[in-house]
């Protein structure tokens, strides 16, 4: 048999029209004299079936982190300080000067009646007498708290979420919106109303017999809670995430 060129292939060696081109680093020797497919995809041309590396996915919408504000939600306090701080603070340094400074009867002040009153003699007194040593010696410290801890940090704007309302103001099924503004301004002014109460009784209890004795410092006891009391009333401004 003939062959080519007049030589005769060695044995294991393809025949020279069947030999393909030399195999890449890293391929595996074409069989039969074939050449080998590639080992990766030519670039360029996608595979039908499998995502394309190397192009830019479209993310979808980050969630806002815990504890953010939604998009579109406005941020920021319920209720700011309002007009209703002034009457209040006003009210309060009152009823400090009254029951510290000002004499109530002749030269006597509220805590000379404090020290005067004692738990034996109020035992057998009328129970006028022993409302009036209740008054002295417990409910008009209370009644003067209740401004300071309530009132007070409501026309601040202490209300910054509906936890806040919540909490402080015992309001537990209504969230604080403007629909329910009033709602609240009732609760803290029934709060206010309180002390009112209790000082005007507080008053009369004590001066029942001789009030023509009565000083200066009752009176400016009852017109700081009732500062206070409109204070309440008056309330904070109403914040940008108060909701409708």
């Amino acid at each position: 048999m003939s062959y080519p060129g007049g030589q005769q292939p060695q044995f294991g060696q393809p025949t020279p029209w069947h030999q393909g081109p030399p195999p890449h680093h890293g391929q595996p020797a074409p069989l039969g004299g074939h050449p080998a497919p590639p080992a990766y995809p030519q670039q360029g041309y996608p595979q039908q079936g499998y995502p394309q590396t190397g192009y830019p996915q479209h993310p979808g919408p980050v969630p806002p982190a815990h504890g953010a504000t939604p998009p579109g939600v406005p941020s920021g306090p319920l209720t700011l300080p309002g007009p209703g701080a002034l009457p209040t603070l006003l009210g309060i340094a009152l009823m400090v000067v009254a029951m510290f400074a000002l004499p109530w009867a002749d030269d006597v002040h509220f805590l000379d009646i404090y020290r005067a009153t004692t738990t034996d003699a109020l035992k057998q007194a009328p129970l006028s007498v022993q409302l009036a040593g209740a008054y002295v010696t417990l409910l008009g410290f209370v009644a003067y708290v209740v401004p300071l801890l309530s009132t007070l940090p409501w026309t601040l704007g202490a209300i910054r979420t509906q936890r806040a309302a919540r909490w402080l103001a015992g309001v537990r099924r209504k969230p604080l919106s403007h629909s329910s503004f009033t709602w609240f301004r009732l609760v803290y002014t029934g709060r206010a109303l309180i002390p009112v109460v209790i000082h005007v009784t507080g008053v009369v209890l004590l001066f029942q017999d001789s009030t023509s004795a009565m000083g200066p410092g009752p009176w400016v006891m009852i017109i700081g809670a009732l500062l206070a009391l409109a204070g309440a009333w008056t309330g904070p401004r109403k914040g940008p995430a108060m909701p409708y």
